[in-house]
């Protein structure tokens, strides 16, 4: 059962103070309106007690602890209602968050002004009124103190508690209700932030005989405690205040837009919220998911991880540190579609790249450029899964670039990228896969890696990384953008060298397969497919893109 502990409690009729003294008690439920089930008791060691318990010469019960918050007390010619402390707080707590969350404040509102309750006003909670008969004077209202665990006699208007409890949150200058017929309550008073009273109903003597104001400050709170007088009108007092109940939430975000998209992000941007006191931060979600914190109070935040070729609506809303949400702004935006391999090379401007993929019967031309196929080229099936690739067969010379095209794509360009599918089908010896602008990518034989030479202004660097072996598939690209040249393979960073300066030009143009036609040294023995070079510089994941659409990484 659940425990709510009892402690040293008292059996006294509460308005004559007349005591059940050594007497049988048994403790029911206040609901047992039959008196047919004592309850089952335990002592604080959770140990089983009798019930009917006994109680002491002043008319004392020892603690015990039952399953139910309120009790009745029925021995010695009485009958006693008790409620725990613990029983007390939890409905004081219940009726104020219910009542909290009924005037729209939020989850964070709520739980600070219970964890109030709790805290700074536990005293005055505790203290409560007992069946207040027809009659009763304003001296006579019995008072329990829960420091010393009984009822003491109270002063007019001092008590508060809790019975049968309400709460009422008002707006600056609204009447507080005060619902007739009720026994004991609680009402919770928000100021007026620029100062003033509410307006409060007729017929309340306050303790203290003025009609209190209430607090000012920032999200200013005061908890009264009321009790109904059967004589006439209500008596009341100021149990607590506090500050910090902050019920003003933010503005909507302004002018909410969306960037361009990529296939897996979403750029966005904002003119910033306002709120009484501070906006804390934003909030976003896609697609009514769940409410993600974008981490900071700026007006810009790219959402990320989302899918491919799908429309989002992205809503957008601010919060402060009362945990006040506001109004949330939305905007709908597509991802980008995801690209194959060959959408990647197409969707690139074809005045700055250069690119052979072979066909069944020759070289032919791509991009209206002349390509010159060396005797005994043959053409095997392609690595990419598109068309063919070229088979290099022993002494077989380079495939050739050729025109006017050529020479100005390999020849004073600041930055390029160059990359190639390739497997060797030879142990042995240096096998040069793509060669443009005195730059190049080979399989270097003596050590077994992959290189890449980068030939610009600011001298010749040579980059070896990664290792390669015959009959296997890779995907290899050399990247040089003005300052630093990389060597990748299957999309992965496998070298890094510092270089400067446009990149030295040569005539023939691109090669792929070798250096020169007229050499017969580094030639490729092996397949190369869809070799390419850009005029720019590809950043690391387009590459990574890229050799993961070929089937290579």
């Amino acid at each position: 059962m659940t425990d709510y502990p009892f402690d040293s409690t008292l059996v006294a009729d509460p308005v004559t103070f007349a005591r059940a003294a050594n007497a049988s008690v048994t403790v029911y439920d206040v609901a047992d309106t039959a008196n047919a089930s004592p309850l089952a008791l335990k002592d604080l060691n959770g140990l089983p007690l009798p019930n009917p318990l006994a109680s002491s010469k002043d008319a004392f019960l020892p603690p015990f602890v039952a399953g139910v918050p309120q009790v009745k007390l029925v021995g010695g010619g009485l009958t006693v209602t008790a409620s725990s402390y613990k029983g007390m707080l939890e409905n004081v707590a219940a009726a104020l968050a219910a009542a909290l969350a009924a005037s729209g404040a939020t989850d964070a509102q709520v739980a600070q002004a219970v964890a109030t309750v709790g805290s700074q006003t536990a005293v005055a909670l505790a203290q409560r009124f007992v069946g207040i008969p027809a009659g009763i004077t304003d001296g006579q209202v019995p008072v329990y103190d829960a420091k010393a665990g009984r009822f003491v006699p109270g002063a007019g208007g001092t008590g508060g508690g809790a019975g049968v409890v309400f709460v009422v949150l008002t707006a600056a200058d609204q009447p507080v209700a005060v619902p007739s017929g009720a026994v004991v309550g609680l009402a919770l008073a928000q100021g007026p932030g620029g100062g003033g009273t509410a307006a409060w109903p007729a017929g309340i003597k306050w303790d203290g005989g003025a009609v209190p104001a209430l607090h000012t400050g920032t999200g200013a709170v005061d908890l009264f405690t009321f009790v109904q007088n059967p004589a006439g009108g209500w008596l009341g007092t100021r149990a607590a205040w506090f500050e910090g109940v902050d019920s003003v939430a933010p503005t909507a975000p302004g002018s909410l837009a969306a960037g361009t998209p990529t296939k897996t992000t979403i750029p966005l941007s904002w003119t910033a919220a306002t709120d009484n006191t501070g906006v804390a931060g934003y909030e976003y979600r896609a697609n009514a998911g769940a409410w993600v914190s974008t981490g900071s109070t700026g007006t810009a935040f790219t959402v990320t991880g989302l899918t491919a070729n799908t429309s989002y609506t992205i809503e957008v809303r601010a919060f402060d540190a009362a945990g006040n949400r506001g109004s949330a702004a939305s905007v709908t935006a597509s991802t980008q579609a995801a690209q194959t391999y060959q959408q990647a090379l197409a969707a690139t401007n074809p005045a700055t790249w250069l690119r052979l993929d072979g066909d069944t019967a020759n070289a032919g031309s791509d991009r209206s450029l002349a390509w010159a196929a060396p005797a005994g080229l043959a053409w095997g099936t392609g690595l990419d899964g598109g068309t063919g690739s070229a088979d290099f067969a022993n002494a077989a010379g380079p495939i050739t670039a050729t025109g006017a095209t050529a020479s100005a794509m390999d020849a004073g360009a600041g930055a390029f990228t160059m990359m190639a599918l390739v497997r060797s089908t030879a142990a042995a010896g240096t096998h040069q896969v793509i060669f443009a602008g005195n730059s190049w990518i080979a399989l270097h034989g003596a050590t077994g890696k992959f290189q890449g030479v980068v030939a610009a202004a600011g001298g010749n660097k040579e980059l070896l990384g990664g290792a390669w072996a015959p009959g296997t598939l890779y995907h290899v690209a050399l990247a040089y953008d003005g300052a630093t040249a990389r060597l990748y393979v299957n999309g992965t960073q496998v070298a890094s060298v510092a270089l400067s300066g446009a990149v030295n030009g040569s005539v023939p143009g691109p090669m792929v397969g070798g250096w020169s036609p007229g050499s017969t040294s580094l030639r490729m023995t092996g397949l190369v497919d869809s070799p390419t070079v850009h005029r720019s510089a590809l950043s690391a994941a387009q590459i990574l893109e890229l050799a993961q659409a070929a089937g290579a990484a």
